[in-house]
């Protein structure tokens, strides 16, 4: 029993000695140093900076194409209420309305076009909201150490944290920052390093996300190696 104290004693110095050292600048895990640039598929590699990506504008904004599954709820009238998939012609067809051209429009251009076509022969103010369930072609891809990454559809205006979320977090031994993989026609593939705290506290602005984003979190070298080491002692015999 006293070994065990002795042993727990320990380690428990040198968790708190190896902290402060990284603090001070004094020892750095080399899994915990800037991410390497990722590398393609033709021996390049992705040029990576700290901070949040320019602001994307209008490309933030997704916007419906075929093959999105669109969910269709109008106020007051539950009859008018519906899912359905665009058509290869970016066309959905509508109770009373028939068909109509949605593909290319963002929901909220999709939503003013409905309530338009209602206005003009069925519905007095009539209030229209368009969900996308499913998107066809707007999808993120969430990697790392999460609890569930994935590929994953863009709702709306989805940012840095939300897409984590969607992924269940991430896990204990995670790093506290990601990696957002952009690729713009100008610049071609960049990364940009995001301090994951600083998001949470409020210091840095959560980034929104474009279709095509990939955000990688890696795992920390420390963080693993003393989440085994306290995992082992906690099964050790405690007689020992």
């Amino acid at each position: 029993m006293q070994h065990a104290l002795i042993r727990l004693a320990a380690l428990t110095a040198l968790l708190i000695a190896l902290q402060g050292c990284k603090s001070s600048g004094g020892v750095t895990d080399p899994a915990d140093e800037a991410p390497t640039p990722a590398s393609t598929g033709d021996a390049r590699t992705v040029p990576t900076v700290k901070g949040i990506p320019p602001d994307p504008g209008p490309a933030a904004i997704p916007r419906i194409s075929e093959g999105d599954l669109l969910q269709l709820e109008v106020f007051q009238a539950p009859e008018m209420s519906t899912k359905e998939r665009v058509m290869a012609s970016g066309e959905i067809f509508l109770p009373l309305i028939g068909a109509i051209k949605v593909a290319g429009l963002t929901q909220e251009e999709a939503e003013q076009l409905i309530t338009r076509k209602l206005s003009e022969n069925y519905l007095q103010n009539p209030q229209v909201n368009i969900f996308v369930e499913e998107s066809a072609s707007q999808k993120i891809t969430v990697v790392g150490d999460l609890n569930q990454p994935g590929v994953f559809p863009l709702k709306g205006s989805m940012t840095l944290m939300e897409a984590i979320a969607q992924a269940r977090g991430v896990k204990n031994t995670a790093k506290d920052e990601a990696v957002i993989f952009r690729k713009t026609e100008r610049e071609g593939i960049r990364g940009y390093i995001i301090d994951l705290d600083a998001v949470q506290d409020g210091t840095t602005p959560d980034p929104l996300l474009v279709g095509g984003d990939t955000i990688h979190v890696a795992q920390s070298g420390t963080l693993v190696f003393f989440d085994r080491l306290f995992g082992k002692l906690s099964i050790a015999p405690i007689g020992m």
